[in-house]
């Protein structure tokens, strides 16, 4: 998704920094993804971008997604393509992430443990996975703790998957198809 995102987008995949070009980008990020990947935190606005127009339409093609043909069109110009690494529009830019979910997790794990009358046990996860799992495990735990009578937070940080089943389409305004303004506007 983040692919199509890119390519289908005015500043994501790099296209930031390449329309600030010849400025120089300095970039302070939070990250809210494992791994903290650059390309992938906000889907990498003032970064090279290492995926291509190939493998968006090749993600098109795998999902059989219904796309306006504003859209099949973008995707197939190839001047839609984002900048890659060694791109000049990156030199002397700079990129910092000044937050992470893991730390920061951690943070708010030892300010649970004050004041010493509050001490709650403290259960920190790195969520990864479906979302429909994660919360069913986090239920788990809370039951189990109150079962056993002891204070916790539980604390959870990363990114999850939510898939939709059956006949669903997410929010109602929307239909099977995707419109250019949900993925921002083609170039």
């Amino acid at each position: 998704m983040n692919a199509l995102r890119k390519h289908l987008s005015r500043i994501k995949g790099g296209r930031l920094t390449r329309r600030a070009f010849p400025a120089k980008v300095a970039t302070l990020a939070i990250s809210d993804v494992p791994g903290d990947d650059p390309a992938v935190i906000g889907s990498g606005p003032t970064v090279p971008d290492p995926t291509t127009l190939a493998g968006a339409r090749a993600i098109v093609a795998r999902y059989r997604l219904d796309l306006p043909n504003a859209v099949t069109r973008a995707l197939g110009n190839s001047a839609n393509e984002t900048p890659k690494p060694g791109d000049r529009v990156f030199g002397g830019s700079t990129y910092r992430i000044v937050a992470r979910p893991r730390p920061t997790v951690y943070a708010r794990r030892q300010s649970a443990r004050e004041p010493p009358a509050m001490r709650p046990s403290c259960s920190v996860t790195a969520c990864r996975g479906e979302a429909r799992e994660i919360a069913a495990e986090h239920a788990r735990l809370g039951r189990t703790l109150r079962t056993e009578g002891r204070r916790a937070i539980v604390l959870s940080g990363g990114e999850l998957t939510v898939t939709l089943r059956g006949k669903g389409h997410g929010d109602q305004t929307r239909n099977t198809r995707w419109r250019s303004t949900s993925m921002g506007r083609p170039v």
